[in-house]
């Protein structure tokens, strides 16, 4: 096309390929170095590690040998946790109240119970009637979970030390919590 009408397509072409090819070098350069997360300031972003003790509400001669291993990442003031929990020795014999897993890394806000889930679970000798359900419980305003059994009958049952371990009987748990602090800290 010859003519005035051609130089402005040749000028409109040519804006566009400008701009194709700075488009192209700002996503190859924003997408080929991922961003950090290690970048972000502590209160916002951070992970390490935490030791879960498996207890009971009043230990007594609760003897706990084995591995507990943990594991969180704290995104603001959420707090996902990790655990892995094998016995090697389980034994009890005046211990009583709820089974607990104390240690998480951060303290729990006043108003809300986090939850989590299994990925493996022994030991538990026990449950009421009907259960239907089994999950880890963020206590409110605490730094543990306990177990809570859940079903038509047996509505938000925690799981106890009389009723629901023999001693001498070995666990595994394996699985996380999820929670919010109560502070971002």
């Amino acid at each position: 096309m010859p003519g005035p009408f051609a130089e402005i397509v040749t000028i409109l072409q040519n804006g566009v390929n400008a701009i194709n090819a700075l488009n192209k070098q700002v996503a190859t350069s924003v997408f080929s170095t991922p961003f950090p997360l290690s970048a972000l300031d502590a209160s916002v972003y951070r992970t390490g590690t935490w030791t879960p003790v498996p207890t009971f509400a009043t230990p007594g001669d609760l003897a706990f040998t084995g591995t507990a291993l943990g594991t969180y990442v704290k995104w603001g003031p959420q707090v996902y946790a990790g655990f892995d929990i094998v016995s090697a020795t389980w034994t009890f014999t005046t211990s009583s109240g709820s089974f607990q897993v104390t240690g998480l890394p951060f303290t729990s806000e006043p108003t809300f119970r986090g939850s989590g889930a299994w990925s493996h679970l022994t030991g538990v000798t026990a449950f009421p009637a009907a259960t239907t359900f089994v999950s880890p419980r963020v206590e409110p305003s605490a730094t543990l979970f306990d177990i809570v059994a859940m079903g038509p009958a047996a509505l938000a049952t925690i799981i106890n030390a009389t009723g629901s371990f023999t001693t001498g009987t070995n666990i595994a748990m394996r699985g996380y919590v999820q929670y919010t602090t109560a502070v971002s800290t």
